[in-house]
């Protein structure tokens, strides 16, 4: 069975206030006009704001208590500011092991990978 949850709108006031607290202040993520300087089609969000949303998708879908023992992803594709995103979750043979993947509003696989659940 396929789980799909939305993670809504990935905002600027998001990225900026993930920025704070985890004190990741790099201007790609901060600063539109550098990020475009040096490259990027805008500010991008941090990776790692984008997998403690999958784990909330996760969550939602499969309720605790459980551990994650294992959470490996591959980033595939940038998450921009204004990005739609959809975590799929999908159970695979193991019932403890779900793959795992973020979609953009085009479809675009952002992030990819697998993770395991201990619920002794």
């Amino acid at each position: 069975m396929i789980h799909n949850v939305s993670l809504g709108t990935i905002t600027q006031q998001l990225i900026d206030d993930y920025a704070t607290v985890s004190t990741d202040n790099n201007p790609i993520h901060l600063d539109k006009v550098y990020a475009i300087e040096n490259g990027l089609p805008s500010t991008i969000a941090h990776g790692m704001l984008i997998m403690g949303l999958m784990v909330k998708a996760l969550e939602e879908k499969i309720a605790p208590p459980y551990t994650i023992t294992t959470y490996d992803v591959r980033f595939k594709a940038m998450v921009l500011t204004n990005d739609r995103l959809r975590v799929e979750l999908e159970q695979m043979i193991d019932p403890q092991i779900y793959a795992i993947h973020t979609y953009n509003q085009h479809g675009e696989m952002v992030i990819t990978g697998e993770v395991t659940l201990d619920f002794s």
